[in-house]
């Protein structure tokens, strides 16, 4: 009989951990860091084929978790020994893509089932050989302060869709940094939803211009700008509000033409302003301008 405990929920801290792995024994804090964030995707068994195609995809797609400084950890009920036998399987299914791309994230080892009963992973439905459940295709995404941000569940007859998780991390990490949130069907670079809480002045100062769609009740609460995290430089995404805005912190980063070049590149200028640019020779820059400029 296995306990069975209740579930994290969003913001929840994700508990400390330690177990064997396909890359040996793991202690999930130390692992992940302090600046990374995570996902823990947990598959019902190893040499199964929905997790073998699963498994594969998630090593092609490893350079753009790290692009978004988000380390990647697996789960299934056996033991380490089987895991590292599996890969080998995995790196020649071709779901690893054409190049040398291999399983080189671990691969935890949860024979005893307490992870899957610590996170709230096991699924009743499906059962081993021995008739103790496996764990369903769950999906963990961690911050970097340990904070459970979304979870997903799919059955195990249904392989996840990590372009989705790609694009769950994106809005997570856009809407920290910015008072947005993302709608339906969001990708990186479309436009988002100025937040309820933002009045039109901060938006206009942080965002730039944005529209507003009407409708029939009157109200403006529908209200659409650029993505003001799509293609900004690391050094502008840092402290934005502040830099624009003039405080203390914006004064001694940029002057004020620094901070209209940043109005700029967020799309706060008019096109007919982009059009006149284009007829001036850029004669005088700031060595901070020159630096955006090349971007």
């Amino acid at each position: 009989h296995i306990e069975k405990k209740m579930p994290l929920n969003l913001g929840d801290t994700v508990p400390d951990f330690s177990c064997d792995s396909s890359v040996g024994q793991i202690h999930y804090y130390d692992h992940v860091g302090d600046e990374h964030w995570s996902i823990l995707c947990s598959h019902p068994s190893d040499f199964t084929p929905v997790c073998s195609t699963e498994l594969g995809t998630l090593a092609k797609l490893l350079p753009q978790f790290e692009r978004r400084n988000c380390k990647v950890l697996a789960l299934s009920c056996d033991n380490a020994e089987s895991h590292r036998k599996w890969i080998k399987d995995i790196d020649a299914s071709g779901y690893c893509g054409k190049t040398t791309s291999t399983v080189s994230y671990p691969i935890l080892a949860d024979e005893e089932r307490a992870l899957a009963v610590k996170f709230g992973m096991l699924d009743p439905e499906e059962k081993d050989e021995k008739g103790q459940p496996l764990t369903c295709r769950a999906v963990f995404i961690v911050d970097d302060h340990k904070k459970l941000r979304a979870t997903i569940l799919y059955p195990a007859t249904t392989g996840r869709n990590f372009y989705e998780i790609l694009r769950v991390v994106d809005s997570l990490q856009l809407t920290d940094e910015y008072p947005v949130a993302t709608p339906a069907n969001w990708e990186r670079g479309e436009k988002v939803c100025v937040t309820p809480s933002t009045p039109d002045e901060v938006a206009q100062v942080v965002l730039g211009d944005f529209s507003v769609v009407k409708v029939p009740s009157g109200k403006k609460y529908l209200r659409l700008s650029k993505d003001p995290g799509y293609k900004t430089p690391k050094v502008l995404k840092r402290g934005m509000v502040e830099t624009i805005l003039g405080t203390e912190y914006g004064a001694k980063l940029l002057p004020t033409l620094g901070r209209l070049v940043v109005a700029f590149a967020l799309g706060g200028f008019s096109s007919s302003f982009a059009s006149s640019k284009k007829k001036e020779k850029p004669v005088h820059t700031t060595p901070q301008t020159s630096g955006w400029k090349k971007r």
